[in-house]
């Protein structure tokens, strides 16, 4: 996660509960994204608040006051 924070979810395949938790920028998420995992994820919302990083990004780079972006690297076994 680079810019600000970021609330995100993950649900397990047959589970019902959602997981929430908060990725800062710099944070790492790894988790297996095969179809066989069947992990459903995602950004809920954007905490503007959050992130200092996030602030002096966006001193930098204006598109950051609103946004965060992801980088995903996908390895196959």
């Amino acid at each position: 996660s680079l810019g600000r924070s970021a609330n995100f979810m993950v649900r397990g395949k047959g589970e019902t509960d959602v997981r929430r938790f908060q990725l800062r920028s710099g944070d790492v998420l790894v988790f297996n994204a095969s179809t066989e995992a069947d992990l459903l994820h995602g950004v809920e919302s954007i905490d503007v608040a959050a992130s200092d990083t996030g602030e002096a990004l966006a001193k930098v780079f204006p598109v950051f006051r609103t946004h965060r972006y992801g980088v995903q690297c996908r390895m196959y076994f």
